[in-house]
């Protein structure tokens, strides 16, 4: 499969990673096709480098196991619906946003010239679907063992920095409709303005709106995940940018409207 040799400069780049996640490859060879994007490939020799999109779906399912495994083992009191949701919120595209940040991913990802000139580095969907190829390498090259320590290690760790009861019933929808509420504005509106990816590995676009004026956009594996992100973004967004609050008003034509000054922070 690897069937090309790994120049000094970029092998010294993937060293750098291996100590920065504390595994050594037998075969680096995986772990540079993990960090290689299609658009790489494609304007590249295409029987030699090979993309990561086989990876991405191999390690999605690998830190399912791994999470699922791990929260039942830790909190074998927990309802299955409340597992479902605590694991869905360790390994949403938040979540794996900023594991993959925290590791610098972006700086190993081979990109072709226009996604790197289009700033694909830091590109959210990018970054998720290269942290799961890195998953996927790394229990293709160790096995199971290697993949729950590098998972555990990732996830587990910060589950001490959450009330995983507060995690687990975060509704950032119903919280956002309800503030707009209290504001005397009109309720939000979701609309999905792209499909990303092959269909097996959907990344959703979801623009949500008050009033035709956009308030926030985000992406999510699914378009509950998408409008779960967006809801959490507008809520920043009302609160830290007056000048959006008052576009909103004058819009809808509210003469009611009150400025954003409610107590509590956006989690």
């Amino acid at each position: 499969m690897h069937n090309y040799e790994i120049d000094p400069e970029r092998l010294k780049l993937l060293y750098e990673l291996e100590s920065d996640i504390d595994y050594k490859f037998r075969n680096i060879g995986l772990l540079d096709q993990a960090l290689t994007h299609k658009s790489f490939v494609y304007e590249n020799d295409t029987s030699v480098y090979h993309d990561n999109e086989s990876l991405e779906f191999l390690g999605d399912a690998v830190m399912g196991f791994i999470s699922s495994a791990e929260l039942f083992i830790r909190y074998p009191d927990m309802s299955e619906g409340k597992l479902s949701k605590v694991k869905a919120f360790l390994v949403s595209s938040a979540s794996l946003v900023k594991r993959s940040q925290a590791l610098q991913v972006g700086k190993y990802i081979r990109l072709g010239y226009g996604e790197e000139k289009s700033g694909g580095r830091e590109k959210r969907a990018i970054l998720v679907d290269t942290y799961e190829a890195l998953v996927a390498a790394i229990y293709l090259d160790g096995g199971i063992h290697q993949a729950e320590v590098f998972v555990r290690r990732e996830f587990f760790s910060i589950t001490s920095m959450f009330n995983l009861e507060e995690v687990t019933y975060t509704d950032y929808k119903s919280t956002l409709q309800e503030r707009l509420h209290i504001l005397h504005l009109p309720e939000p509106h979701y609309h999905t303005v792209d499909e990303l990816g092959p269909d097996h590995r959907k990344t959703f676009v979801v623009e949500v709106s008050i009033h035709r004026v956009i308030i926030a956009r985000a992406e999510g594996r699914t378009k509950k995940e998408a409008q779960q992100e967006a809801a959490r973004l507008a809520l920043e967004n009302i609160k830290s940018q007056p000048e959006l609050f008052s576009r909103i008003a004058e819009t809808a034509g509210s003469t009611n409207a009150k400025p954003p000054s409610i107590p509590g922070e956006v989690e």
